[in-house]
């Protein structure tokens, strides 16, 4: 068996390693945005926690 190589141009490779580029660039993009909306889901179920005396004035001799 013989092995052949088959010839790629570099204009077409050079596409290519654009395309990754761009296609790994977005992809980061979009981690960054779900980081961020992770985040502030996070925050914003803390936040959801009561403050202050709620449930210290209850009148348990009734």
């Amino acid at each position: 068996m013989d092995a052949t190589l088959n010839p790629v141009s570099s204009t077409a490779m050079s596409g290519n390693l654009q395309l990754q580029a761009a296609m790994l660039g977005k992809q980061k993009d979009v981690m960054e945005q779900q980081g961020q909306a992770a985040l502030k889901l996070v925050d914003s179920a803390a936040q959801a926690a009561p403050e202050g005396n709620l449930g210290q004035n209850l009148n348990v001799y009734a």
